[in-house]
């Protein structure tokens, strides 16, 4: 199975549904294991990264709710992540450190 992402790696958000746009661009923790979803599509458990809320969708009531700080149950797809290394996120954050200087 071809995948984006893979236990371990670091990733970006880089899409998600309606409702929970504010995820987008924030940085996860891909856990796993891979599963398949309701909508057949490829998904893996994360773990957000920073303290900021979370929004989760729940499609069963069709509405959202904010992730605990240190909560792990959640799936993201996995097309709607890239994967980041640590070389790429010291390379940002010191061109964001440049930028603020």
């Amino acid at each position: 199975m071809n995948t984006r992402c893979t236990p371990g790696d670091l990733a970006i958000i880089n899409f998600d549904v309606l409702g929970c746009e504010d995820n987008i661009g924030r940085l996860v923790l891909v856990r796993g294991p891979a599963a398949i979803d309701y909508k057949g599509q490829l998904t893996w458990l994360i773990t957000p990264i920073s303290p900021e809320p979370y929004v989760v969708d729940i499609p069963a009531t069709g509405g959202f709710r904010f992730m605990e700080v240190g909560e792990s149950i959640i799936e993201h797809p996995d097309d709607w992540m890239t994967p980041i290394s640590l070389e790429e996120l010291e390379e940002e954050v010191e061109s964001d450190e440049i930028v603020e200087a």
